[in-house]
């Protein structure tokens, strides 16, 4: 799989979000770093020489992928120096079944007095211009992007959140390539990128996050990371599981994390493991408003695991 995701990047630019040429303008969640440590050190140790020219390679599509995709635009906020989901596709997803957007585009064909058949069609011509429908397949593109497809917390509005778990693992980034240049590479790397990058950079970068998560994610009356809204240039109101990435990532403090877990557990934790958000931020369910998979009640593996490995780190 490590081979794989630097072979993506290295022709493709991203790691696809699936192998079909209309995912080449979305990624995928940014695990690399991790993935390709996880693999160096259970490779056999009889070849030490090669055993490094694998790790440089992972580590610099890993680079690549962080520069191109995660801290450019249209993913990356100046503001606030932190990254988004925002893939650069327009339209609707191709992959979904042919009416999963039916209730979506019923009232824009319903003023133009069509069907929604014949709406979807001229839409896809590009003979109708809609800038509310684009956002609304911008942010739809996003969620799909994040891994958390689907969930209220992202509807239609991902594209525009400085999310927990992105920057959680961007994070993760910067201080892999930071041990793993210090560990392995004599606390530098030469970049095919063009530029020779070294550890000390890496741990400035890390820090630099850290610090923007505190002021735009962490909530301390609340006890809870959130996502940011970088347009309305607030933070999101809805509670997620996610918020223990920063455990896994290391990027909490000792006194975070001890919030964290108190607050975390005892809003997230039901009889069988962690459910993916609190019922109250999920909102009413009805026949007109179903229910989303990566919402309450929903539990799911990734985040249990992401858990159980942040409270371990931090000694719970």
């Amino acid at each position: 799989m490590v081979d794989n995701f630097a072979y993506e990047i290295r022709h493709y630019g991203k790691i696809l979000n699936a192998n079909r040429s209309y995912y080449l303008t979305r990624s995928q969640p940014p695990f690399l770093t991790d993935m390709a440590l996880k693999v160096y050190e259970a490779l056999p140790a009889g070849d030490i020489e090669r055993n490094r020219a694998w790790l440089r390679a992972a580590l610099d599509a890993a680079i690549t992928e962080y520069f191109n995709v995660w801290m450019c635009a249209p993913r990356l906020d100046e503001h606030t120096g932190l990254s988004c989901y925002h893939p650069t596709g327009i339209g609707m997803p191709p992959e979904t079944e042919s009416t999963h957007f039916d209730h979506t585009v019923q009232p824009f064909a319903d003023r133009l007095g069509i069907s929604v058949d014949m709406y979807k069609g001229m839409y896809a011509r590009d003979e109708i211009h809609e800038p509310e429908l684009d956002e609304y397949f911008v942010h739809d593109r996003a969620v799909r992007e994040s891994g958390h497809d689907t969930s209220y917390r992202l509807e239609r509005r991902c594209a525009n959140l400085a999310t927990v778990d992105l920057n959680c693992l961007l994070y993760k980034y910067e201080v892999d390539l930071a041990d793993a240049l210090d560990e392995h590479f004599g606390g530098k790397f030469a970049w095919t990128g063009g530029r020779e990058l070294t550890a000390a950079e890496w741990r400035m970068r890390a820090e630099t996050r850290r610090q923007n998560m505190n002021k735009y994610l962490w909530n301390e009356r609340k006890g809870l990371y959130f996502d940011y809204d970088v347009v309305l240039r607030e933070q999101s109101v809805y509670e997620s599981v996610t918020a223990f990435w920063a455990l896994w990532a290391g990027c909490a403090t000792p006194a975070q994390a001890r919030r964290l877990v108190d607050v975390g557990c005892r809003k997230f934790e039901v009889r069988g493991g962690l459910v993916s958000g609190t019922e109250e931020s999920r909102g009413r369910i009805s026949l007109l408003r179903p229910n989303r998979q990566w919402d309450f009640p929903f539990g799911w593996p990734p985040h249990q695991i992401m858990a159980w490995y942040g409270m371990y780190n931090y000694g719970f």
